[in-house]
C-alpha cells in the first residue's frame, strides 16, 4: 500500500487571503484523481491519498510529488508532506516506511 499525507497551514493560506483554501484542496483532490490515486477519509483535516491497485500507482506518486515541489502555493503552505509504503495491504502505521517528502525537497531546494 501506498499513501500520502499533506496537511496544509490552513490558518496562513486563510489569514494571506493569497490563495482560497477551498482552491488549494480543490487543485489537489484533481491532481490525485488525474493519476487515478483515491482521496482517504481523514478526520484530522489533512488530505491523504492512497494507490489505486495500478502497477504504475508508485510512477504516479512520484509524478505528482515532482509537480507539487516545483509549486510556491504547495512548498510555501505545506506544513507536513509524509509519504508511506508498506508490502501488501498492510494498513497499521507500525507496517509502514516513511519519508517526510516536505522536509527532504525543502533540503534539496537549500542545496
Amino acid at each position: 500500500m501506498l499513501k500520502m499525507l499533506i496537511r496544509m497551514d490552513e490558518k496562513k493560506i486563510t489569514e494571506e487571503k493569497t490563495y482560497k483554501l477551498e482552491s488549494v484542496y480543490q487543485t489537489l483532490d484533481r491532481l490525485f484523481a488525474k493519476y487515478g490515486l483515491l482521496r482517504m477519509e481523514d478526520t484530522s483535516g489533512a488530505r491523504v491519498y492512497r494507490d489505486s491497485g495500478n502497477e504504475n500507482d508508485f510512477a504516479y506518486f512520484g509524478i505528482v510529488s515532482n509537480i507539487l515541489s516545483d509549486q510556491s502555493w504547495f512548498m510555501n503552505n505545506a506544513v507536513e508532506w509524509m509519504f508511506y509504503e508498506s508490502d501488501g495491504y498492510l494498513d497499521a502505521p507500525e507496517h509502514f516506511n516513511e519519508e517526510n517528502f516536505l522536509r527532504n525537497y525543502r533540503q534539496a531546494m537549500r542545496a
